[in-house]
């Protein structure tokens, strides 16, 4: 993100283990209006699995511009969050952080500490 009609994706491929789970922290910092958070928030982060050859299989979180509201409560502005991956178990696949911003005033995601757990 962090531009106009931004289109970015980060992914690792994976080989999903018993009771394993997708935890990391995302942080959102945007320029869009607080008019506009409607029921169609204008950018997101798309946390998904595709096959190896690129196909989407889940949406296992999205993450919006709105999420930049968390800021506002206090705090560092940092989300905890954490996905179940057992469904995919003994499976090799691509877990995908998809970033789309729209052609105005954009949205930055951030993300840290990725990790299986």
């Amino acid at each position: 993100g962090d531009y106009d009609n931004a289109k970015d994706e980060i992914s690792q491929k994976i080989k999903v283990q018993k009771s394993q789970k997708l935890v990391y922290r995302v942080r959102v910092d945007t320029q869009e209006e607080k008019e506009e958070e409607t029921e169609h928030p204008a950018d997101n982060l798309v946390v998904r699995l595709t096959d190896e050859a690129g196909k989407h299989l889940v949406t296992l979180d999205n993450h919006t511009h709105t999420d930049a509201a968390a800021r506002e409560t206090g705090g560092d502005g940092w989300i905890r969050d954490g996905v179940d991956l057992s469904r995919f178990v003994d499976k090799t696949v691509r877990i995908s952080f998809l970033a789309k911003t729209n052609e105005e005033r954009p949205t930055t995601f951030y993300l840290d500490e990725v990790a299986l757990e």
